[in-house]
């Protein structure tokens, strides 16, 4: 769905997807206040059809490569109108205080990271805190930055928790043909925060041995 005729033009844009029959409930609940949204986009909006996979409606095969999502327009350096993970809320949240349990580590491990999250704002609501990791050296093209990991928490205003994301080290591993899932040992960096944009992310380094 391209938005960029209008989306400048409303004050708000509420996303219902497919609510079902308690749907008109749910979005009566939202506009009243009853409950704070807190849904993140599953993914990514573009300012520009051109800027998603080629599409031929008329095709009776096609063959598309790994780059498609937030994964292909930050390879291509496109800023979305709404970026994977993004998400308002009737109050707002920050998160600080980034720490990895252990910055090296090797395949078999897992990785652990906590995140204290503040509702900064005057009503309650839950916030997604989400982890992305980003291979920084790799012997292939891989994707800037990929979800790995993410948390739902509910707070009340001013209310402050940590929370706990863990990511198993396999789960940084890249495909190849040849030998099958390979985990790199390089340098990557930890991404923390509220969508695959978001500017006040935090970021913490991570070393895995070979």
């Amino acid at each position: 769905m391209i938005t960029e005729a209008w989306r400048q033009e409303v004050p708000a844009i509420l996303m219902l997807w497919y609510p079902g029959m308690e749907g008109g409930h749910a979005l009566a609940d939202v506009l009243l206040g009853k409950v704070s949204p807190s849904g993140k986009l599953p993914c990514t909006f573009a300012k520009r059809a051109e800027d998603l996979p080629f599409f031929d409606k008329d095709a009776k095969a096609i063959t598309y490569d790994l780059w498609h999502g937030y994964r292909k327009l930050e390879r291509d350096g496109v800023e979305p109108a709404f970026p994977f993970g993004y998400g308002l809320s009737y109050t707002t949240f920050a998160c600080s205080n980034l720490k990895l349990a252990q910055a090296d580590l090797r395949s078999g491990d897992t990785l652990v990271a906590t995140v204290d999250v503040t509702n900064t704002g005057s009503v309650a609501g839950n916030e997604v805190v989400q982890l992305y990791v980003a291979a920084q050296g790799s012997a292939v093209e891989r994707a800037k930055k990929e979800l790995k990991a993410f948390a739902r928490v509910s707070l009340q205003p001013g209310e402050t928790k940590t929370v706990k994301l863990a990511v198993p080290v396999v789960d940084l591993a890249y495909y190849d043909a040849a030998t099958g899932w390979v985990v790199e040992p390089i340098e990557y960096a930890v991404i923390v925060g509220r969508h695959a944009l978001d500017k006040e992310a935090l970021q913490a380094p991570l070393k895995v041995e070979g």
